[in-house]
């Protein structure tokens, strides 16, 4: 039985995360989205980040500009078994109506 509040999507959708730290910002590109909720996504990465690091997430399209962004939270972090790479999972924070709309109608177009 399922127990999310939103269901997820399974595609490739290319993300960019924003980390701020101490008055400097620190860019994140993501290879790769494992899936995509309206509450959250779960992506690989080569490093750990730390659980409840607040960062700005971006969504772009195939042109690489940016169509959504929310504030965000890094809820977990797991080793995957390549123990190369790590599997983050990050909700989605202070998201009005609207941008929640928006993101999920992109996820069910795309």
């Amino acid at each position: 039985m399922e127990r999310r509040r939103y269901k997820r999507v399974k595609k490739d959708f290319k993300v960019c995360l924003i980390e701020k730290q101490e008055n400097k910002i620190n860019i994140i590109n993501l290879k790769k989205a494992q899936n995509v909720s309206a509450c959250g996504i779960l992506v690989d990465y080569e490093e750990s980040v730390n659980v409840n690091t607040i960062i700005k997430i971006q969504f772009l399209d195939q042109n690489s500009f940016v169509f959504f962004e929310s504030e965000a939270r890094v809820i977990r972090v797991e080793i995957n078994p390549d123990n190369q790479t790590y599997s983050i999972g990050i909700e989605f924070i202070n998201m009005n109506k609207k941008d929640r709309k928006k993101l999920k109608r992109y996820l069910i177009e795309e």
